[in-house]
């Protein structure tokens, strides 16, 4: 994974035509913890949970867990991600 440069405009170029985003992820350099949010146009940000999706076994990302399983009725576990560090 490498750093792609911060874009505060979604990017309507994909081929569903929605707009997109290429810079959510973050990662805490003391823990390595990796987290995700969307930006918003002012330039704040909006942390996502990233959960297991149980019912279909995928994984997800949502701004408000409880309102996914709400609104779709499915079971979702909030996952939390760390990266390894490489042990040269």
């Amino acid at each position: 994974m490498t750093p792609v440069s911060e874009s505060t405009n979604p990017s309507n170029n994909d081929p569903l035509g929605v707009p997109a985003e290429s810079m959510i992820w973050q990662v805490n350099l003391a823990t390595f913890a990796l987290t995700a949010s969307w930006r918003t146009p002012g330039g704040g940000s909006i942390p996502l949970t990233i959960f297991h999706d149980i019912s279909f076994d995928d994984l997800d990302f949502t701004g408000d867990l409880n309102a996914f399983s709400n609104d779709l009725g499915d079971e979702a576990e909030p996952v939390s991600l760390t990266l390894l560090p490489n042990p040269k």
